[in-house]
């Protein structure tokens, strides 16, 4: 899902108007609300029970970091592409693996040892996976945007 997210980004890079001015405050403040607010209850209706409020607090602020902080997620996606894509797949790690876990956690009756080690093993998978996926990326050049970061030319 984070290889895909990066691609989008990238798509949506190099789209005709991408790199002109800057986007007044109020208007990214609209656009993370109206782009925010559903994502956010989208997220927690699919949320596991009682992860609904974090996960979607968590969707929230993603979707505002990314709208508002857009010249260090351009900078991120561009040069660090396997961080970006962990924090798309962290995002989904912390919906359908941790959440899942906790809320759980009393119907498999695990110990705490045996959840910690298996929320260790998906992260650590979601670790190798990410850089896996952004070495893919920065070595094969038709993944990669022609756009750069204006001003870091």
């Amino acid at each position: 899902m984070g290889l895909f997210v990066v691609q989008f980004y990238y798509f949506v890079l190099e789209m005709p108007g991408a790199d002109d001015a800057p986007v007044p405050l109020w208007l990214r403040v609209v656009g993370t609300i109206g782009v925010g607010v559903p994502l956010a209850s989208l997220a927690g209706k699919l949320a596991y029970p009682g992860a609904a409020p974090y996960v979607a607090l968590l969707t929230l602020v993603s979707v505002g970091a990314m709208l508002n902080c857009d010249r260090a997620a351009r900078r991120l996606a561009l040069f660090t592409p396997g961080l970006f894509i962990g924090l798309v797949g962290g995002l989904i790690w912390a919906n359908f693996e941790l959440a899942w876990k906790i809320s759980q956690w009393p119907t498999t009756r695990d110990s705490a040892s045996v959840i910690f080690a298996h929320l260790a093993t998906s992260l650590i998978a979601l670790i190798v996976c990410s850089v896996a996926f952004g070495a893919t990326v920065r070595r094969f050049h038709w993944l990669q945007p022609t756009c750069t970061i204006p001003g870091n030319d």
